[in-house]
């Protein structure tokens, strides 16, 4: 009988330990799941200065051509995905109209201050979304400039992506990049650091950091595409500079 009640009691705790770890991890889950994007909010607006330091000449010369795209067409509109806190607003045109797609929504405060500070932009809408669909925000053809930085290695599905930038596009219109990819020699110390660190970076940022972003953008039907593949800035991590950048015309 002594021994029949000590295999119950065992039992017991056994369950106990069971629905202890189970409520643990959805403590832990759930908390996870409410700091994730406060913090990638805060971290946005920490990375947004050094960010453009290091590759501010990069946009510069990316995003060039939008004065000569609002001059054709008498006004900029501008639809930039993953818009995140307005790190590139000081590098549009005057007068330019943006629309912020964002699915971040602790982004939004942020990317209102920025256009505040930046009188040159106006700040048309912030929509909260992902750019695989917003057919119920963005009317097709209405958008002179798309503008992606650091945003396509969070996409899941790159294809949908594409065919939505090219679809909100006016004819001629033009896709604008900025994107930290895939190391193009597999054998590489770089793509080996960034195969390491893809569970990393997925956890922490939703980040892909050895996606071949340009593949998608090569497929997606452009009429043409004009990129450069090479380093973004030493002050990144070694498995982050990787780059490409350039524009595409639908």
């Amino acid at each position: 009988m002594a021994l029949e009640k000590t295999d119950g009691d065992s039992y017991q705790k056994i369950l106990i330990y069971v629905i202890l770890t189970v409520i643990f991890i959805r403590l832990f889950v759930s908390l996870y799941q409410w700091l994730k994007p406060r913090a990638m909010a805060w971290f946005l607006t920490k990375f947004a200065h050094s960010s453009n330091e290091a590759v501010g000449q990069i946009k510069s010369n990316v995003f060039a051509s939008m004065k000569q795209i609002q001059k054709e067409n008498g006004e900029l509109v501008v639809l930039e995905i993953g818009a995140g806190t307005g790190a590139n607003f000081n590098f549009f045109p005057e007068s330019s109209k943006v629309l912020a797609l964002e699915p971040n929504i602790h982004c939004a405060k942020h990317l209102q201050e920025s256009a505040s500070a930046a009188s040159h932009v106006q700040l048309l809408n912030i929509i909260d979304g992902s750019i695989e669909d917003i057919s119920a925000e963005v009317k097709d053809g209405s958008i002179d400039a798309v503008v992606g930085t650091y945003v396509l290695c969070s996409v899941n599905n790159t294809e949908a992506a594409m065919n939505e930038i090219k679809r909100v596009l006016k004819p001629n219109g033009k896709y604008y990049f900025v994107e930290h990819v895939r190391d193009e020699y597999y054998n590489s110390w770089t793509h080996i650091g960034q195969r390491l660190m893809h569970p990393i970076m997925k956890v922490l940022a939703d980040c892909d950091c050895a996606k071949s972003t340009w593949t998608f953008i090569d497929r997606a039907g452009f009429k043409a595409v004009d990129y450069r593949q090479g380093e973004g800035s030493e002050k990144f991590p070694f498995f982050l500079r990787p780059h490409i950048y350039g524009c595409a015309t639908k």
